[in-house]
């Protein structure tokens, strides 16, 4: 099962992969087997490493469960998003542990984007929300100049009546 998986599996004791399925290997680049001895070092961003290392800690200790989110390098050089679930195996003292990695590329470009459109939606609301509420305030200006030029006003204040009436057609959110 584990090496049909579509997710990488990997064993590690100490740091280093003692096993990696063949969906691992891809996963990071390496068609061929990867060099004896690579490390973890050598798959996730150094960006990474101390929070990686920590979290080694504690999921062998069973404190840490759930999924990880680090940054994979490829053989390459690639950095890409990487979810992994790991669990902790008895490997005679060393620090070792059984994980799967998958890579969530994909999972990550459709959740920015739902952001991005969930924060257009914000904003357009409250842009909405912001017009309707000045078009109120607009709407008393309105009414108040329009009271105002029915009254008997000097010329200069007729003048100032019809400056307010132009403004706020002018300022009226369509």
């Amino acid at each position: 099962l584990v090496e049909q998986s579509p997710d990488g599996h990997f064993i590690l004791v100490d740091g280093v992969f003692t096993y990696l399925n063949q969906a691992a290997k891809s996963m990071f680049g390496w068609e061929e087997d990867p060099p004896v001895g690579l490390s973890v070092r050598d798959v996730i961003h150094p960006s990474d490493h101390e929070r990686l290392f920590r979290n080694i800690l504690l999921r062998q200790s069973g404190v840490l469960q759930g999924s990880t989110v680090y940054r994979g390098l490829r053989k390459g050089g690639g950095v890409f998003p990487i979810e992994v679930h790991t669990a902790p195996l008895g490997s005679g003292g060393g620090v070792a542990l059984h994980g799967m990695v998958r890579d969530v590329s994909e999972r990550t470009a459709i959740e920015t984007e739902l952001s991005k459109q969930g924060q257009s939606g914000l904003t357009a609301r409250l842009v909405a929300g912001t017009a309707h509420d000045l078009n109120n305030l607009l709407a008393i200006v309105q009414t108040s100049s329009e009271i105002l030029a029915s009254e008997g006003l000097s010329s200069a204040a007729e003048q100032a009546v019809v400056r307010i009436q132009k403004a706020v057609e002018d300022s009226q959110a369509k």
